[in-house]
């Protein structure tokens, strides 16, 4: 039989060690990774979900709106489809010299009616000297490009690490209709 000191010494060592598991996984030290059904598709029912679609990425260089021709992977997820065409979209104003820094959509997220959309970037592609046209034909070229793939009756939420847009001069804390 077990001595009642080390039964003592065994619990309590296997509850420091678990509350040390647990700190590390709440403050991120680690993360813990439980893989689904959608990780373990074949090629082949891979490829039959994903495809590549061309779409226009519309962009306001300043003085007109151009669009620019672009292949995209395509699923039936619209979330992905959504991320992957702002991605390439703030990649080309990037490209085009229209933000002076690389952006990056941080999430994008579509409430359960589905009648908003919620784009969150990292930060704001507005220059602080930029003009209000200048500003609006930026908005205008994203929904323009959402205009083209998706339903109209979305209405577009922009966001800067995930609150309204901050912007002197337009107003973020409303949606804004595709």
């Amino acid at each position: 039989m077990i001595k009642k000191e080390y039964l003592y010494s065994i619990i309590g060592g296997s509850t420091f060690i678990l509350a040390l598991f647990l700190y590390a996984y709440l403050t991120e030290a680690f993360v813990l990774y439980i893989p689904s059904y959608g990780n373990y598709l074949s090629i082949d029912e891979k490829a039959g979900k994903i495809t590549k679609k061309n779409i226009l990425l519309y962009f306001w260089d300043g003085h007109a709106m151009h669009h620019e021709r672009e292949d995209i992977m395509w699923s039936h997820n619209l979330i992905d489809n959504i991320n992957h065409v702002i991605q390439q979209q703030l990649l080309l104003f990037y490209e085009e010299k229209i933000t002076s820094d690389k952006i990056s959509l941080q999430t994008a997220l579509l409430s359960p009616s589905g009648q908003d959309l919620y784009l969150s970037f990292n930060k704001t592609f507005f220059d602080k000297e930029g003009s209000i046209h200048h500003k609006l034909m930026m908005i205008e070229s994203i929904l323009k490009t959402l205009r083209a793939i998706f339903p109209p009756s979305i209405q577009v939420h922009f966001l800067v690490n995930h609150q309204p847009l901050p912007d002197v001069h337009l107003d973020f804390s409303q949606p804004w209709p595709l």
